[in-house]
Formats: structure tokens, sequence, C-alpha cells
């Protein structure tokens, strides 16, 4: 097995050409290169995953303004509804009042009605027991019961009485 010159070359040509000796020479470079490139996907991943957080952050950010404004909104829903409820218990307490007292006035209207009635009842008695003393006819000595008319007429209730002359 001869070695020529031209096979020498060709080998050396394999080798350079074929990464070996160029591999060799380069090593550290492509490690380095590798070792940037790693550094690189690993500085684009952790860009990527902040972006993501980012925009979560700014998600959580949109939604708790909106629930500040709802519970705002709610808070001033809630306080006027307090306001008209405390209207309304005011307005009740009112009412209660004024039912109390028309009751007050009521209860006295009432006993002054039956004091009114137990009175006339009473004066109805003493008519009564006076209308045999009543006559009709002023001069006669012997009286005789009278009825009144509600038209304001006088008739004798009874027996008729006698005629009498007048007394001189």
């Amino acid at each position: 097995m001869e070695i020529t010159l031209e096979a020498i070359i060709s080998l050396i040509g394999l080798f350079v050409g074929g990464g070996s000796i160029g591999g060799f020479l380069f090593w550290r470079q492509t490690k380095r290169k590798a070792k940037a490139e790693a550094s690189l996907a690993e500085a684009e991943a952790k860009l990527k995953e902040a972006e993501a957080k980012q925009a979560e952050v700014v998600a959580v950010n949109s939604m708790q303004e909106a629930y500040e404004k709802m519970f705002a909104n709610v808070n001033a829903y809630l306080e006027d509804a307090q306001g008209k409820v405390e209207g309304l218990r005011q307005e009740r307490d009112h009412y209660k009042q004024d039912r109390n007292e028309l009751r007050e006035q009521l209860d006295k209207m009432r006993k002054d009605l039956f004091d009114v009635q137990g009175n006339q009842a009473l004066l109805n008695r003493k008519v009564e027991s006076m209308r045999p003393f009543l006559c009709g006819n002023l001069m006669c000595k012997k009286r005789t019961m009278v009825a009144f008319m509600e038209n304001g007429e006088v008739k004798a209730a009874g027996k008729k009485s006698r005629k009498q002359e007048p007394q001189k």
C-alpha cells in the first residue's frame, strides 16, 4: 500500500473539510456558540414567561378595577336603599303615632258618647216621672197627662179632660 501525495492531500482535505480537524480547531468556539444559543433561548423563554405574567397582571388589574366599580355601585345602591328604609321607618313611626292619637281620641269620644247616652237616659226617666204633672190646660186643677209630638203639638194622653171654668 502506497501512500501517495495525492492520497495524503485528499486525506488532509477530508479531515479539514470533513470537520474533524476543523471541529478540533473550532471546538471552543462551537462550545461557546452553543452556550450562547442556549442562554439566548433561555432568555427568550424567560421573556415570554415575563410577558405572560405581565399580561396576567394586566388582566387581574382590569378585573380588579371592574370589581371595584361594581362594589362602588353596590355600596351606593346600598346606601340609597338604607336611606329609603330609614325614611320609610320614620314615616311608619309617624303613622303609628297618628294612629295611636286617633285611637285615644276615638276612645275619649266613645266615653263621652256613653256619658251623654247615660245622661240622656237619666233625663228621659226624669221627664217620664214628671209626665203626670204636665197638663195642656194651665187653669185646670186636675192635671192630665199630655204627650208632646215631634212637630211641637201637645195632645192629651189618656182620658179627655173636663172643661172647667177658669178661676177668677
